[in-house]
């Protein structure tokens, strides 16, 4: 019975550490999709540069689009619009983002990490091998 209960504390442990919901995104690797945002443009980090990203959100929720462009241009991030084609290379669920490579627009190649939320889940493709 004490070994039961054991098990069951393992078990619960782990469903906590790694919940079952975190699976549904190992699918998406290798595999084309499009960004999605609620204000039209998306921004892809350039590396988990936190002070970056801190940065741009404070310019954000400060509506001072003035520093969102600095960091554009010192190439700090890279913001492409909302429907742009990506690839998806690797998935970080603990930290919720993803490290996707632009397929199309002004940043084609680029590569650099978005946050999952920021997937199109729903129309996902798998590439079609070229000969």
């Amino acid at each position: 019975m004490r070994m039961l209960g054991l098990a069951g504390m393992i078990l619960l442990v782990c469903l906590i550490i790694c919940p079952p919901g975190f699976c549904q995104y190992d699918s998406l690797v290798g595999k084309e999709t499009k960004l999605v945002s609620a204000d039209g443009r998306v921004v892809v980090r350039g590396g988990f540069d936190r002070a970056s990203f801190n940065a741009y959100i404070t310019s954000r929720m400060a509506d001072d689009p003035k520093s969102a462009l600095a960091l554009e241009m010192a190439h700090k991030i890279i913001v492409v619009d909302s429907g742009t084609r990506v690839k998806i290379l690797e998935i970080n669920t603990f930290q919720g983002c993803a490290r996707v490579q632009v397929l199309e627009g002004l940043s084609q190649k680029a590569t650099g990490w978005v946050l999952l939320n920021e997937i199109d889940k729903e129309n996902v493709v798998t590439p079609v091998p070229k000969k």
